[in-house]
């Protein structure tokens, strides 16, 4: 099981983090974390652009925060990204 190095696109900003939008090769992956992720429990927000840790293992996303931190998110879409049509800001 290899953990690949990905770009985290979206994430919200608040005392628990509800789940992230993650680009991992070529493909967009919307998740939701269940329970939702708390802030004290040493789950910082990410900013867009960060990088961090991730794999597909089935429906489920596992991603490693920058601290080291590791969490399961529930993959609800996967969508295929086109390198060659402009992306929306």
């Amino acid at each position: 099981m290899s953990l690949y190095y990905s770009e985290c696109h979206y994430i919200i900003q608040y005392l628990i983090i509800c789940g992230i939008m993650l680009r991992l090769d070529g493909t967009l992956y919307t998740t939701v974390f269940d329970p939702p992720l708390k802030k004290e429990n040493g789950f910082s927000g990410l900013e867009k652009g960060a990088g961090i840790l991730a794999r597909v293992n089935g429906d489920y996303l596992l991603v490693r925060w920058p601290n080291g931190k590791e969490a399961k998110a529930k993959i609800i879409r996967r969508e295929k990204i086109n390198p060659n049509r402009p992306q929306h800001a």
